[in-house]
C-alpha cells in the first residue's frame, strides 16, 4: 500500500474511528456514573473532562512512513493509536475502578500495555509514571446508536492516569522529553526525584482518602439511624441535617465510643416510648424538634458524665433531658 492509498483508506475510515472513540468514552463515563451512584461523586472522582482524539492523516503518515518506518510490516493494520481516549482521575486507587470497567465490557477485547503513550511523541526515555494504557479492539461488528458501524477488530487506545501523573507527564514532555535538546544528568535526576515525590504524595493522599471514606461512611450510618429514631419518637421533626452534622462533630469523642446497634435498641425499646411524650412537652425549644434529640437522650443514659463535659448547646436543654431520663444532673462543670 503506497502513501496515497494509505491516506485515502484512512480518510474513508476516519468517521468510524471517531464514532468508536466517542462510544468508548461515553460507555466508560456512563458505567462510572452508575458505579459511583451520583453526579457529585463522579465530579469528585474525575477531575478533567474525559477526552478523545483521532490521529490526523499527516501524523499517521509520518508515523507509518518516517518515524516508525522499520517497525511495521503492515503499518495500516498494525498502528493501533488511530483513535484514543483519556481519563484523568484523582488518585491511583481510583484507576482500578476505571480499569475494571474497561476490562469487563463485552463490546471489545483488550490488552494492557504500559508502554503506549500516544499523547506525546514516542520517546524511549519518557517515563509514563504508572499510567495505565489499554489497546481495545471491537469484539464484533458494532452498530452504534447514531447508525455508525464499527468493524470487528477496530482498535482504540485508552489511557487512564491521575492528576499528578498527568501533571508530571505534561511537564516532562514539554521539557526534557521533547528530544530537541540533550539535558544534563542533573536535570534528569531532578525530574526523577520529582517523580518519586509525586509517588509518595499520591500514596499519602490515598491513605488520607481511605481514612476520610471510612469516617464518612460511619457518619452517614449515624445520620441514617438518627433519622430513623426521629421518625419514631419526634413528632414534626425539623428537616435540618446541618444540625445533626454539628452535634455529631461536637460530640465526636462520644460518637467514636458509642455503638450504633446499642442506639438502635435504645430507640426501638418499648420501655423508651415515653420519650415521644417528653420530647413533645419540651418542643417549645427548637432543640427538641431536631432529629438529633433522641441521640442526646441515649448519650445521657449511656455517657452521662462525658456528654455533660462536651455539650455544645444551652445547658437548660441538657438539664431537661437528664431529668426526663431520671439521671442526676451534675452540680457544676
Amino acid at each position: 500500500m503506497d502513501q496515497k492509498e494509505f491516506a485515502e483508506l484512512y480518510e474513508s475510515e476516519k468517521p468510524m474511528y471517531e464514532a468508536w472513540a466517542k462510544y468508548v468514552r461515553s460507555y466508560v463515563v456512563d458505567s462510572l456514573r452508575s458505579v459511583l451512584g451520583s453526579s457529585e461523586k463522579f465530579n469528585e472522582f474525575i477531575k478533567v473532562e474525559p477526552s478523545y482524539r483521532i490521529k490526523t492523516t499527516d501524523s499517521l503518515l509520518t508515523k507509518a512512513f518516517i518515524r516508525k518506518k522499520d517497525k511495521y510490516k503492515n503499518p495500516y493494520n498494525e498502528i493501533e493509536d488511530k483513535a484514543g481516549v483519556r481519563f484523568i482521575c484523582l488518585l491511583t486507587s481510583q484507576i482500578l475502578i476505571i480499569q475494571k470497567i474497561i476490562m469487563e465490557c463485552d463490546s471489545w477485547t483488550y490488552t494492557l500495555d504500559k508502554q503506549i503513550d500516544w499523547w506525546k511523541e514516542d520517546d524511549p526515555r519518557a517515563f509514563d509514571y504508572q499510567s495505565v494504557h489499554f489497546v481495545i479492539k471491537a469484539s464484533k461488528d458494532l452498530v452504534l446508536e447514531d447508525g455508525s458501524t464499527v468493524q470487528y477488530g477496530t482498535p482504540c487506545e485508552i489511557q487512564v492516569r491521575t492528576l499528578l501523573q498527568h501533571a508530571y507527564a505534561e511537564m516532562a514532555h514539554d521539557t526534557i522529553y521533547k528530544g530537541e535538546v540533550e539535558y544534563s544528568t542533573d536535570i534528569q535526576r531532578s525530574f526523577a526525584r520529582s517523580m518519586a515525590l509525586l509517588e509518595t504524595t499520591d500514596s499519602l493522599l490515598c491513605e488520607v482518602k481511605e481514612s476520610v471514606d471510612e469516617l464518612t461512611a460511619s457518619r452517614e450510618s449515624w445520620k441514617r439511624e438518627v433519622d430513623k429514631a426521629a421518625t419514631i419518637l419526634v413528632e414534626d421533626s425539623l428537616d435540618d441535617r446541618g444540625s445533626t452534622d454539628k452535634i455529631l462533630n461536637d460530640l465526636q469523642g462520644i460518637v467514636k465510643k458509642a455503638d450504633i446497634d446499642e442506639f438502635r435498641k435504645f430507640y426501638l425499646d418499648d420501655n423508651n416510648k415515653f420519650l415521644a411524650k417528653k420530647i413533645k412537652e419540651n418542643s417549645t425549644r427548637v432543640e427538641f424538634r431536631c432529629k438529633f434529640i433522641v441521640l442526646i437522650y441515649f448519650f445521657v443514659k449511656r455517657y452521662s458524665a462525658l456528654i455533660y463535659r462536651q455539650w455544645p448547646l444551652a445547658e437548660e436543654v441538657l438539664e431537661r433531658i437528664y431529668a426526663d431520663m431520671g439521671v442526676a444532673f451534675p452540680n457544676s462543670h
